[in-house]
């Protein structure tokens, strides 16, 4: 893990945490049916980013990009998906090239991680 810390006037801390090479994310709550695994690809990104994600039910998922200062970027997705496997393309086509961050809940479960994106 990778950590930027840089001051700001009027000495307002800055912290920037990036995890380089981190495709999966697991939540666990001691359960292995409770969990919520999923997978970003192609890291980076050029115009669109694929989303696979496995629901233990089926669930509301809700995903977010922000960018690196915390603003929301577009319009939230949010729709509902069936038991299993599932997988949605976000399209990153009016997005300017750099890093973004991203949330996804289902349920109980929030997890979030970073897309980079090139053009």
């Amino acid at each position: 893990m990778n950590v930027w810390i840089s001051q700001q006037a009027p000495g307002n801390g800055v912290a920037l945490f990036d995890a380089p090479y981190n495709y999966y994310t697991v939540i666990d709550k001691n359960d292995p049916e409770d969990r919520l695994v999923h997978k970003v690809f192609p890291i980076p990104a050029s115009n669109n980013v694929i989303i696979e994600f496995e629901l233990p039910k089926p669930e509301n998922v809700s995903i977010q990009l922000f960018s690196p200062i915390g603003q929301r970027l577009g319009i939230p997705m949010n729709d509902f998906f069936p038991m299993g496997k599932n997988q949605l393309e976000l399209d990153l086509s009016d997005y300017s090239p750099g890093i973004c961050f991203y949330t996804i809940q289902a349920g109980e479960y929030k997890s979030s991680g970073k897309i980079i994106i090139l053009k």
